[in-house]
């Protein structure tokens, strides 16, 4: 919290020691303040919005998101096309903040790097897939630091965003490289 607190939001992307200490890990108790510095969710926040949007008629593909929620994140109850993702992403952040911080995280989320992933007539998910099969073809380390479990890969997404998903990606085909390669079916992997 102490080096957090020295960057300004819009250069902690600049800042090596910054990185470092995401990579060791976040403590779960400063967990969304660090995720509502690093995505700048402060600055996106309008006030009135979020408890406006509270009041509104639920929309069609509620119970379904509903549904999704609680199947992915168990004890824990547009212009973007609704996926199971989503409740992913918005589930790990609830996990931590509480809910209006967590809203305003998560709008910050969708709107620096996942907004094109969710969107109807988007390209941006076959350019990445091209980007990860020309990287996994020419590549052998992924430079993930060993042992960033779950949540160390979701402390450093607001800082690196989609290339730690693609890093990621890789490492977890290096770990499984043998049994893949030794694979003589699809349903055997």
């Amino acid at each position: 919290m102490a080096v957090i607190s020295t960057i300004p939001a819009a250069q902690v992307q600049k800042n090596k020691k910054l990185q470092k200490l995401l990579g060791e890990g976040v403590p779960s108790s400063v967990r969304y303040l660090i995720w509502a510095h690093l995505t700048n969710a402060k600055s996106r926040g309008v006030a009135g919005v979020y408890s406006q949007l509270r009041k509104q008629v639920r929309v069609a593909a509620f119970a379904v998101m509903e549904r999704d929620g609680t199947r992915c994140v168990s004890n824990h109850g547009a212009d973007v096309q609704y996926f199971t993702g989503l409740t992913l992403i918005a589930g790990h952040t609830l996990f931590f903040a509480p809910e209006k911080d967590g809203f305003w995280i998560f709008v910050s989320v969708m709107d620096s790097a996942l907004r094109p992933y969710f969107s109807l007539n988007s390209t941006q998910m076959e350019v990445d897939a091209a980007l990860f099969s020309r990287v996994l073809r020419g590549k052998r380390r992924t430079g993930v630091q060993e042992g960033t479990g779950r949540y160390g890969v979701w402390d450093l997404f607001p800082y690196e965003r989609v290339p730690i998903l693609i890093r990621v990606g890789l490492a977890i085909l290096y770990c499984c490289r043998h049994a893949i390669l030794d694979a003589t079916s699809e349903n055997a992997v």
